[in-house]
């Protein structure tokens, strides 16, 4: 299949197509242990809540979880929470118009704005 991943068009039954949207939760823990205190952040995929192809679960799996997390230009303003995931910053070949670079915002979704989000066909 041709064409751009960023703009995948999804058409859920009866319903005109819409383009692909990603949805991630970001969770913070902390702990301490005899050497010292710790903190983790993870970002989980929400397959139920994103279209068939999850944008930064695809890129992952290209080129690697260091690269992605350095495309994410808010990750550290990011409070815990459900975001959606938005290609930004395209960078253009001159010549071919292909898109040769990019980065991710992730934009924080109230409690109403991804409760109705749902793609049939998501597996």
């Amino acid at each position: 299949m041709a064409g751009n991943i960023l703009e995948f068009p999804v058409k859920p039954a009866n319903e005109k197509s819409e383009k692909s949207r990603s949805f991630v939760r970001v969770a913070t823990s902390s702990w301490s242990d005899r050497k010292g205190m710790h903190v983790k952040r993870t970002i989980r995929w929400l397959r139920r809540r994103s279209s068939p192809i999850h944008l930064l679960a695809e890129d992952c799996a290209q080129i690697g979880s260091e690269e992605v997390l350095d495309r994410i230009v808010n990750l550290d303003e990011c409070e815990d929470g459900i975001y959606e995931v938005k290609a930004i910053n395209f960078i253009r070949d001159p010549f071919s118009g292909a898109i040769e670079d990019y980065e991710y915002e992730l934009v924080l979704q109230k409690s109403e704005d991804h409760v109705n989000v749902s793609f049939p066909n998501a597996t």
